[in-house]
């Protein structure tokens, strides 16, 4: 899942540095864009919800966006989450953790 993140979240990227704005357009899908990268919520539209990718864990949206693998025995466990960058020119934060996995 992890990987699946980087991956949309520096196309998604790509895709802001060609065409700028406050938005842009993936799978004709509306992705918020926050200092260059998708934002807490729209970085779901850039995996799109109904994908393989997605199969086992439960999305939540907020400032910082989660994945919890599903049977997981907490919110904080066996997770990827991700934040936008705080600055133009920082990069967004994925993190793991693999704790009761």
């Amino acid at each position: 899942m992890a990987g699946s993140v980087r991956s949309g979240a520096a196309l998604a990227h790509s895709m802001w540095l060609v065409n700028g704005g406050a938005s842009i357009t993936m799978e004709n899908q509306t992705v918020a864009i926050t200092n260059g990268y998708p934002d807490g919520t729209s970085i779901a539209n850039v995996l799109n919800d109904n994908s393989a990718s997605n199969t086992g864990f439960t999305f939540t949206a907020g400032a910082t966006a989660t994945w919890q693998k599903t049977g997981a025995s907490a919110p904080a466990n066996c997770s990827v989450s991700y934040a936008p960058p705080a600055a133009a020119g920082d990069a967004p934060t994925i993190a793991v953790d693999t704790t009761n996995c």
